[in-house]
């Protein structure tokens, strides 16, 4: 990590993102995100689902599990009203 960052510094690399595709999860959070992954689309869709969100717990269990039921009451109020939501890429 440190040659790749030495890297990044000489090729004058912007700042802002330049570790932004790392993930560090543990054992635990993998195999958490596993249990929902039947192929290697729903395994990204799994792996992203907490990128941009922290809820200020420090711990990725309580954001993971605060997404999935969010995305369950979306589901659940789109069905109920047959509402459009653009959910991203």
């Amino acid at each position: 990590m440190t040659d790749n960052y030495a890297l990044a510094v000489k090729l004058q690399l912007p700042e802002p993102g330049r570790f932004f595709n790392c993930w560090f999860l543990g054992v635990d959070a993998l195999l958490t995100l596993l249990e929902n992954v039947h192929d290697g689309a729903t395994f990204w869709k799994e792996l992203k689902r907490t990128r941009h969100v922290s809820t200020g717990s420090l711990n990725w269990h309580f954001d993971y599990s605060w997404v999935c039921r969010m995305d369950e009451n979306l589901a659940e109020a789109v069905g109920r009203t047959g509402a459009t939501v653009f959910m991203g890429a």
